[in-house]
């Protein structure tokens, strides 16, 4: 039996061994039948794609097409490979595809579908054991994990210098609504960022589209670049006086873009160390250098909170949503404001923070705050339930304050539930013992 949503129309994807699909034992699985008689369970979700199957998650395959005839070397690392509909199309290009993906299954699949590649599972968070490669491809995996930056760093030691880098990422904007597990999209200008900080230039603009943004990179041997990179590694690691020493040497540098990141770099090591003053001072400093450059007011916003000058911190987000109508901690930083003076921006400040970052438990605690102080219950759980889809480790908190909404909604069983698992995480916190008492009432 076919699978509703089959395409039988002629595609790209016919080079690949496709298979046929059948239902399998849940509305969201299908099984793939292979010609070879393998049969692999399959989801259909945000995750990724399979051909010939109807998905919520976009196709990536325009952008393997767009990137393979660009691919210099010989070796080529397809990073977040998912069901091979892009490794296959890398291995008509290039001798050697390496794919890489943290899904046993989908590798099960793409084995089957791209049988020419070589195939590795690994947590591209973590790094992996890659040989040097002559080029990189992500296409729609920086939005889905954990750290961006740490898959960068990853892919960035096994590319020797020169080595390309081909990204394409689905583009910001305040009213998106991504689905779990894509938990971030980025602009022009944001994923440029992200690429310098792993220390990748920016080659060229492959397309600045209305859905996605796709950009190609070299690994770079520039020395005050070297010292940003390992500026941002030390600040990962909460080594803040050695990332301060190395973004020192990175502001050196003779080039606007890195002496920028320096600062800004610099001025995040010094408000985490607690350093107020010389924050401030490197983001004046950064926003001297770039007026154009709305982080350095968001900075500066955020320090403001810190000290609770919360008027100035309102003017500073506004001005810095402004010039970055994407950055979301510009947008926090106005709702925390807005909400502390009382002010009814703080909804819509949430509202978009949370539109930009759906899997910050800040963002999505302060959305609920808000909606509940205005009566609206039913959204402030719908906010902590599409929370919850992204599978992260919620704490004592999180269920506390939905098992709060759900009885405030008059759903109480579901209440318990909520306290149930508040109790099995911290049985003797003062909070989780009254939301049990209040459940447990007549």
């Amino acid at each position: 039996m076919t699978a509703a949503g089959t395409s039988s129309a002629p595609s790209p994807e016919k080079a690949g061994n496709k298979p046929d699909y059948e239902f399998g034992r849940r509305e969201t699985e299908l099984i793939a039948r292979f010609r070879s008689g393998k049969r692999v369970a399959v989801l259909r979700g945000r995750e990724r794609t399979y051909p010939g199957l109807r998905s919520v998650a976009p196709s990536t395959l325009p952008f393997y097409q767009l990137f393979a005839p660009l691919i210099a070397g010989r070796h080529v690392v397809d990073a977040g490979s998912g069901s091979g509909v892009g490794t296959q199309l890398l291995c008509d290009h290039v001798p050697h595809v390496t794919a890489l993906d943290n899904d046993a299954r989908a590798l099960e699949f793409s084995r089957e579908y791209a049988p020419n590649a070589e195939y590795l599972q690994a947590d591209l968070c973590h790094g992996s054991a890659v040989d040097l490669a002559d080029a990189a491809i992500l296409v729609d995996v920086l939005g889905h994990v954990a750290s961006p930056d740490a898959v960068l760093h990853g892919l960035r030691a096994c590319m020797p210098i020169g080595a390309q880098l081909f990204v394409a990422e689905p583009k910001a904007y305040g009213s998106q609504r991504l689905l779990a597990p894509a938990g971030r999209a980025f602009s022009q200008r944001a994923l440029q960022r992200i690429l310098l900080r792993s220390g990748f230039e920016l080659e060229t603009t492959i397309c600045d589209a209305a859905n996605f943004v796709a950009l190609v990179g070299r690994r770079s041997d520039d020395v005050e670049l070297a010292a940003l990179v390992e500026g941002f590694q030390q600040a990962r690691r909460g080594q803040f006086c050695a990332a301060r020493t190395e973004f020192t040497r990175a502001s050196h540098s003779s080039r606007h873009e890195i002496k920028l990141e320096a600062l800004l770099g610099a001025a995040e090591a010094a408000f985490d160390s607690n350093d107020g003053d010389g924050a401030v001072r490197c983001y004046f400093e950064a926003n001297t250098l770039d007026p154009s450059d709305g982080r350095a007011l968001a900075g500066l916003a955020r320090v403001a909170l810190a000290t609770g000058e919360l008027e100035d911190a309102v003017g500073l987000s506004i001005d810095a949503i402004k010039r970055e109508p994407t950055e979301s901690a510009a947008h926090a930083s106005m709702a925390i404001a807005a909400e502390q003076l009382g002010r009814p921006e703080a909804f819509n400040s949430w509202l978009v923070a949370v539109n930009l970052a759906p899997n910050d438990l800040s963002f999505a605690t302060g959305l609920a705050r808000t909606s509940a102080a205005r009566g609206s219950y039913a959204f402030a759980i719908q906010v902590f339930e599409r929370l919850r889809s992204y599978g992260s480790v919620l704490g004592p908190d999180f269920h506390v304050t939905l098992g709060w909404m759900l009885l405030a909604d008059g759903r109480r069983n579901d209440a318990g539930v909520e306290a149930r698992y508040a109790a099995a995480i911290a049985p003797d916190e003062p909070g989780v013992a009254e939301l049990v008492a209040a459940v447990t009432a007549h």
